[in-house]
């Protein structure tokens, strides 16, 4: 029997999905109650300790670009 796939083979595209309803969900307690460090805490969530440097960098780039 083969194994079930949700939306594709490797799952990136429920990873996006909870991903963006996560970023979505603290936008709008932070824009609903004017409250900014909610974006900070969201936006942070997903970095890990085990990071290498070279990933950090490449988040803050498209952190910043963003």
């Amino acid at each position: 029997m083969s194994p079930a796939h949700a939306l594709d083979r490797y799952y990136l595209a429920v990873t996006l999905l909870v991903t963006v309803a996560y970023q979505l969900l603290g936008f709008a307690i932070a824009w609903t109650f004017q409250f900014d460090k909610i974006t900070d805490f969201t936006g942070g969530q997903f970095l890990d300790q085990q990071y290498k440097r070279a990933q950090q960098l490449l988040t803050d780039v498209i952190d910043l670009q963003s």
